[in-house]
């Protein structure tokens, strides 16, 4: 799958480049790519790439690359998808690329007893670091490390799968994913914008959000601004920048909810919704 949406035009990708003597007292760029195969147990693996980071190498190849720069972008996901959509379900390589990762303490796993089946994979933050400064493509992308809430980890690891599919589409009809922001970026970026008005009169303070709403290309229904899940920004096929708005519907949804959610503007993705309010999901895509 070709992951683009961290991809910006190569005039604004302006990596960090350190150096350092090596042996003989030359200086050598902090990227050196690997030319021979690494060979385990007589099997090829894919070459490695060595990255000089804060004085420490990590060696990296390039679905490792990928897995960190996926990570980063959507904070968690599982196993299972980066199996899935990064190494195209080949298990053995996965796996031995996970624990290499692990070892080398870019990345950990989550496992909730009690609480979920199934174990989440997140950045370190040193993976965030390492990430941020040497293979991130979009320097607008924001990159996370660890969780926010427990409680929230199966919600938040679906929305790498909600990119996934709608990133599908995008690219059926000529477009080309460029970068994700999670509600938490927007919503940390809209919040601190509210709290200056928070002084104004009501009319102003009303006029003040319709303004901030419209800023962020959102709206604002019964006084409140509405946020999605998920926005991909993405240029179409005739390279305009156009946006796309998601939510993740779950069925404790009720009618209500899903429709402001809908005049709010947002794609709505689901599981086989079977809420209260049935007649409201007839427009809500699977998951």
């Amino acid at each position: 799958m070709n992951r683009d949406f961290q991809r910006d035009d190569a005039r604004h990708d302006h990596p960090r480049v350190q150096r350092q003597p090596d042996r003989t007292g030359r200086e050598q760029d902090m990227r050196v790519r690997t030319t021979e195969q690494e060979r385990s147990g007589g099997r090829e693996r894919e070459p490695r790439q060595t990255y000089v980071d804060q004085g420490r190498k990590y060696y990296l190849n390039e679905r490792q690359a990928a897995s960190l720069r996926d990570l980063g972008a959507f904070r968690v996901t599982t196993p299972q998808d980066l199996e899935t959509y990064v190494y195209k379900g080949n298990a053995e390589a996965f796996r031995i690329d996970l624990r290499n990762l692990t070892e080398q303490r870019l990345v950990r796993t989550i496992n909730l007893k009690g609480h979920s089946p199934q174990p989440y994979i997140t950045l370190t933050k040193l993976g965030r670091d390492v990430t941020d400064r040497q293979l991130k493509t979009n320097p607008q992308q924001k990159l996370y490390a660890g969780v926010v809430k427990l409680r929230e980890l199966d919600h938040d690891s679906k929305m790498y799968r909600l990119y996934l599919k709608e990133s599908e589409a995008i690219r059926q009809a000529g477009g080309s994913p460029k970068r994700v922001v999670l509600d938490y970026e927007l919503k940390k970026t809209v919040n601190k914008e509210l709290a200056a008005i928070q002084k104004l009169s009501r009319q102003e303070q009303q006029q003040r959000r319709e303004e901030i709403a419209a800023m962020h290309h959102l709206i604002v229904l019964d006084g409140k601004i509405h946020l999605p899940d998920l926005r991909i920004e993405y240029e179409d096929r005739h390279l305009s920048l156009n946006r796309v708005d998601l939510e993740l519907v779950s069925d404790h949804y009720k009618g209500s909810q899903i429709a402001a959610k809908r005049a709010a503007g947002f794609k709505l993705y689901g599981n086989a919704y079977r809420g209260r309010a049935a007649e409201y999901s007839r427009d809500i895509l699977s998951l």
